[in-house]
């Protein structure tokens, strides 16, 4: 609006960059800038996408998650001020709390139910990544490795950009062999 008269009479504010994430409680910040209203699911809510919580300011969530005994309770108070729901996992594809069953339980990860053998003992795995044509590879391994995620080999030096590997493939930091061509 290019009205000078407006401009000069009203304040305008700017939006907040980190939008519902924002968490700075400086009252100088706040009048500063516009934030998003409240999800309207309160503590309900238990939307994590990243969308959604930027777009909206959200309650803090609860540390002990659905495992809270006042959550349990249905304690209204605690529920007003907390949510309950499962986080991201920080680490997300590159966690390595993977057969923690208790983490995987109460955190979000962008890949599937690791395999019980993985990294090390899933001789389907290996087949499936030494065999690389999936024509040549029986149903039942195929199948086993999409249902399943497991540790990729080259973790954070992996090059391969395929959404399917993400979905199935967990990225933890390791190491290259320095021996790589002698390795077994």
């Amino acid at each position: 609006m290019n009205d000078e008269v407006h401009m000069f009479t009203f304040l305008h504010n700017i939006k907040c960059q980190y939008g519902g994430q924002c968490d700075d409680n400086d009252p100088k910040h706040l009048s500063e800038y516009d934030h998003p209203d409240y999800c309207i699911d309160e503590g309900n809510c238990q939307n994590v996408h990243q969308q959604h919580l930027f777009a909206y300011r959200h309650l803090p969530l609860c540390s002990d998650g659905f495992n809270c005994s006042k959550y349990l309770k249905r304690d209204n108070d605690h529920c007003k001020e907390f949510r309950h729901c499962k986080s991201m996992c920080p680490y997300d594809n590159c966690c390595i709390q993977f057969h923690d069953k208790q983490h995987f339980e109460n955190t979000i990860h962008s890949f599937r139910l690791p395999c019980p053998f993985t990294p090390y003992n899933c001789s389907m795995y290996v087949e499936f990544i030494q065999t690389g044509n999936t024509n040549k590879i029986s149903s039942e391994v195929e199948n086993h490795c999409y249902k399943y995620s497991h540790v990729c080999p080259f973790g954070h030096q992996c090059k391969t950009k395929d959404e399917k590997h993400f979905e199935t493939s967990i990225h933890i930091a390791r190491r290259i062999c320095s021996d790589i061509d002698k390795c077994l």
